[in-house]
């Protein structure tokens, strides 16, 4: 819900952060990497001589640990765990009858991830590798070079025939990327050649958000978001739709 609610205006970027923060005292523990065959060995935050977090399913967890805060006061702090009504004590899954439990790599793969989204590293990681896609789409798309979205130029029949010729120009915008790079890059006192990387700015400027989230808007964008929005809301009907004035512009009635 939090990503849902960040993309939708219902959160700012801080409390956006500090909600994906939140999960990890949550989340299942590393102890034992897949061997032999066996699955990755999974521990609950409850469990172990010292649980991260209490929970009613594990009881050894329930006994206070009271610590010392950064404020000076000492008192236990571990968030609870609520379990879910169909996962009970009078029902409990085998994690919480046992200390670890084996997970398949295949167990839920296609929701596993090394980085958490929503986190700084996923955001930077994804944005890093979503730039470079896109930027390596438009400089293929250079029309004074392979233009390869001018589907003119490939007047071919045949999705077979169009992948040919597709790949051929992207074979030669890679030749041209490398020497692009080549005429650019400087060596450095280690012997390493690089391009110094320029500064973004404008809409190509790195934003730091997780996907789908665009830049917060400025404070004048929401005002005038805010008017247009009540403007149209004290309007129904026809007269609400814009027309067409003489002079190519839209207007209200």
């Amino acid at each position: 819900m939090a990503t849902k609610d960040l993309r939708e205006g219902r959160l700012d970027l801080k409390t956006y952060k500090a909600r994906i923060q939140e999960r990890v005292a949550y989340r299942m523990r590393t102890k034992q990497l897949p061997v032999d065959g066996v699955g990755e060995r999974l521990t609950c935050p409850a469990a172990g001589p010292a649980p991260l977090v209490k929970c009613a399913n594990k009881p050894e967890s329930e006994k206070p640990r009271p610590t010392r805060q950064a404020d000076g006061h000492v008192t236990d702090a571990r968030p609870r765990i609520l379990p879910l009504s169909d996962i009970s004590v009078a029902n409990k899954p085998r994690v919480c009858d046992q200390e670890l439990v084996a997970v398949s790599p295949v167990d839920g793969a296609k929701f596993r991830q090394s980085l958490p989204y929503g986190s700084d590293q996923h955001a930077d990681l994804f944005n890093t590798l979503h730039q470079s896609q896109e930027g390596l789409h438009g400089f293929a798309k250079d029309e004074a070079h392979e233009a390869l979205a001018a589907t003119g130029k490939r007047r071919v029949r045949g999705k077979a025939a169009q992948s040919v010729f597709a790949a051929f120009l992207l074979a030669a915008a890679s030749i041209r990327k490398i020497r692009t790079f080549l005429a650019n890059a400087i060596e450095d006192s280690g012997g390493v050649i690089y391009v110094p990387r320029k500064q973004r700015k404008g809409d190509h400027a790195r934003t730091g958000l997780p996907p789908g989230v665009g830049p917060p808007e400025t404070a004048a964008a929401k005002m005038i978001n805010l008017t247009a929005h009540t403007s149209r809301s004290r309007r129904s009907g026809p007269s609400a739709c814009p027309q067409t004035a003489g002079d190519g512009r839209f207007s209200l009635r």
